[in-house]
């Protein structure tokens, strides 16, 4: 996140915020439970992303957030 805060007058001030999401767009693994079971599986699946099998919200993308406060 990065912020700056700009003083405009007495007791007023404008505030601009970025935030981001997951900027380097960096694999997010979650394992497929079906599988979890090592006695059963010799390798534990896991997928990246958002799967509506699994139930996991989120689909891996990156995401910048832009804000803009008037503080008085």
């Amino acid at each position: 996140m990065f912020s700056k805060r700009l003083e405009l007058r007495s007791g007023h001030a404008l505030q601009l915020r970025v935030e981001l999401y997951n900027p380097l767009k960096h694999a997010n693994l979650y394992v497929d439970t079906s599988s979890a079971d090592i006695s059963a599986n010799e390798i534990i699946m896991a997928t990246g992303g958002a799967t509506s099998t699994l139930g996991v919200s989120g689909d891996g993308q990156r995401r910048i957030q832009i804000a803009v406060k008037y503080e008085f």
